[in-house]
């Protein structure tokens, strides 16, 4: 046979009931070995308790020889081929078993004398039994068990029923059930036989214990433990129902009391185990519920901390993402601030040039000139130029804002006819001012220029026309950062066009995002106002979807009422000392480009006043010596010395010496450094340049 692979190694319990199975194989093939012995040699002694007894037939006891030898070579299962092994020994007992039963029936009916159902034993007439059918069905139970090993259930029920019918001809033996009255199948089964079967089925329970019944005893769980403290328990009411039935049997006790006893030797171990294991059960759950309840607490804590941790991660990733929009945005600014900074001076004073040529061409044109046309075409050219330079010097850092108490329905209504002109006659303008009386804290001129972006980027939605509303009116708001809502004045600008997505709304204010076709939009437009309005201390608010159009609002804060009264006072204080100023005041402009010099300056002498011209910061301070002029107007940005260091020695000087800056360039946070001193930016309407002179000198 082949050599079968060694089998993992095994507990000591395992061990243990291995080396009980092969000793209860080796207790078979003695008693079987007897009986063989017996019926060849003739000795009644050999397979006979006593003479009062049957004795086991021959076919039995081959039977218990085969089992025995088969189970006892299942111990040795690393050596051996279990399965061929257990094949070969369960079919012999199957046909023992068969051919016992074919005896029994042939007695039973009446087709052979006793001698002869007996002689095949091999024992002399009357010391054997005949063939017992409980033999045979033991038998057959136990060839099935080892025929079905590879069927651990089949072969584990059929050694069961072998267990059985073997356990209950032992105790009917033992209990003396020999009488002619018993029942056959009983009555027929010798002594030594029923042990030595009994013995077998136990065997065959126990030769593999790792798997059915055998694992479950082997088991070191609670289980395990149980199952063997129970079983340690079974002979007692065995052993002493036997001791008491033959106690009764001599006399000692009555019958009554003999099952009286039985009836507590039977019951009081199994009680005795049922408290103990409802303990051991108590135990495990108290335990279980122990563990539970801790498992539980930390799976809460754990829990509850995760949830903290993920609210932490998420805020702080809010915080993040704010940050990180923050210091893209400011990037972005920083980043067209230096790119057009160097520029914007130049190109500045060189629509300067332009536009103030123009404007002096066009005082000088008859209304029905030819030539007037064409100048008004280059003037709206010039203003478009300026309008970009205007959105891209937005993004400088430190862009100052002329801000100050503005009437706001006052102001909106004359923005009115410039957004007019620039959307055409295939959209209705209305207003809806609601704020009268109000007046906000804001730079006019960037108000405008914001009513006048919205506009255009209203035009753009409505390509085949329809209505722009410009509103206003008092509004309870919470701007970032307070805790709670204040009054602002809002103003709405609203079109009927073909709206935004909220993707497209959410990015609208960014820098240099724009829907339109490459080369047809900057991007800076809404951002610009954006921009305009959150230095103003405002914010500003989309409310669009597609197809029902969009609205831009636009929140400012409130001038205080004594601020308002002041300058709507000082308005008309300066208008009317205006009006009585002498008109042949000195003008001292200082510029070191040549062309917008000479045009501020032909503009002035145009409009009555006297003006003495200086090429930079040096021959200004030098001509400063010499005169005291009513203003000066300054260039900020010039070689050597700029504009804001000009203006501090002038005022060294002439400490009451009005200044006037004009610049092409937004980055003029050093002017603060010149208390009193009036901005303009380049290029710079004649007009506006004038009602400046105006008021610096009334």
């Amino acid at each position: 046979m082949s050599e079968a692979p060694a089998p993992p190694s095994e507990s000591p319990i395992a061990q243990t009931t291995t080396t009980l199975a092969r000793a209860l194989a080796a207790a078979g093939i003695l008693v079987g070995l007897a009986g063989f012995a017996g019926s060849f040699f003739e000795n009644v002694a050999l397979f006979k308790i006593h003479f009062g007894l049957w004795g086991m037939s021959a076919s039995a006891a081959g039977g218990v020889l085969i089992c025995g030898l088969t189970l006892f070579a299942e111990g040795f299962r690393n050596r051996v081929s279990v399965q061929r092994l257990a094949a070969i020994g369960g079919w012999a007992l199957l046909a023992i078993a068969v051919f016992m039963a074919t005896l029994h029936v042939v007695a039973a009916t009446g087709g052979a004398s006793p001698w002869v159902a007996g002689r095949p034993s091999g024992h002399p007439e009357g010391a054997a039994a005949p063939e017992s059918l409980s033999s045979a069905a033991c038998l057959a139970f136990l060839g099935l068990s080892l025929v079905t090993r590879r069927r651990a259930v089949f072969s584990e029920i059929s050694g069961a029923a072998a267990l059985m019918i073997s356990s209950l001809s032992l105790l009917a033996a033992l209990y003396g059930l020999d009488d002619p009255a018993a029942a056959p199948a009983v009555r027929s089964l010798a002594l030594t036989g029923a042990l030595a079967l009994v013995m077998l089925s136990a065997a065959t329970l126990l030769a593999h214990p790792g798997q059915g019944w055998g694992a479950v005893l082997i088991s070191s769980g609670a289980g395990g433990a149980s199952a063997r403290r129970q079983l340690a328990f079974l002979p007692l009411p065995l052993i002493g129902g036997w001791v008491l039935l033959a106690a009764s049997q001599a006399g000692l006790l009555r019958i009554e009391a003999a099952m009286a006893l039985l009836v507590v030797l039977a019951i009081a171990p199994m009680v005795i185990l049922v408290l103990r294991d409802g303990r051991s059960i108590n135990a495990l759950d108290d335990e279980r519920a122990s563990k539970a309840a801790v498992q539980f607490e930390l799976q809460t804590s754990l829990e509850q901390r995760l949830r903290d941790q993920a609210a932490e991660l998420a805020a702080a990733s809010d915080e993040r993402a704010k940050a990180e929009e923050e210091l893209y945005r400011t990037h972005h600014m920083e980043a067209v601030g230096q790119l057009t900074g160097g520029i914007a001076h130049e190109f500045n004073n060189l629509l300067m040039a332009v536009s103030g040529n123009l404007q002096l061409m066009l005082r000088r044109l008859e209304d029905d000139s030819p030539a007037r046309k064409y100048a008004v075409n280059a003037l709206t050219a010039v203003d478009r130029g300026a309008k970009l330079t205007a959105q891209l010097l937005a993004f400088s850092r430190t862009q100052k804002l002329e801000t100050r108490p503005v009437e706001l329905d006052k102001a909106l209504s004359h923005a009115r006819d410039l957004v007019g002109n620039a959307l055409g006659p295939s959209i209705e303008v209305r207003m809806a001012l609601g704020a009268a009386g109000s007046w906000a804290m804001l730079d006019p001129t960037q108000l405008e220029l914001a009513i006048l972006n919205l506009a255009l980027n209203a035009r753009e939605a409505m390509p085949t026309g329809g209505t722009l509303t410009i509103g206003s009116e008092v509004v309870r708001r919470r701007l970032d950062g307070a805790a709670e809502p204040v009054n602002l004045l809002a103003v709405s600008v609203t079109d009927t066009g073909r709206g935004m997505t909220p993707a497209v709304a959410q990015r609208a204010t960014e820098p240099f995002f724009t829907t339109k076709e490459r080369g047809k939009g900057t991007g800076l437009g809404l951002a610009q106002v954006y921009g305009f309005v959150r230095q103003s201390g405002g914010d500003l608010t989309i409310r669009s979807a597609p197809g029902d159009g969009s609205t831009i609002e636009l929140l400012f804060q409130p001038a205080a009422a004594d601020e308002s009264r002041g300058a709507a006072t000082v308005a008309e204080a300066s208008r009317a000392k205006a009006a009585g100023k002498s008109r042949r005041s000195m003008i001292l402009v200082i510029d070191d480009d040549v062309d917008v010099r000479a045009v501020i300056a032909d503009a002035l002498r145009g409009a009555g006043y006297e003006v003495t011209e200086a090429e930079d910061g040096p021959s200004g301070l030098a001509a400063l010596a010499n005169i005291a002029p009513a203003a000066a107007i300054i260039d900020f940005v010039m070689p050597g010395m700029d504009g804001a260091e000009v203006g501090r020695r002038a005022r060294v000087l002439h400490p009451n010496l009005p200044l006037i800056f004009v610049s092409g360039y937004f980055d003029t946070a050093a002017l603060d450094a010149v208390p009193g001193a009036t901005v303009l930016h380049k290029p710079v309407n004649l007009d506006g340049l004038q009602r400046a002179v105006s008021s610096v000198l009334a």
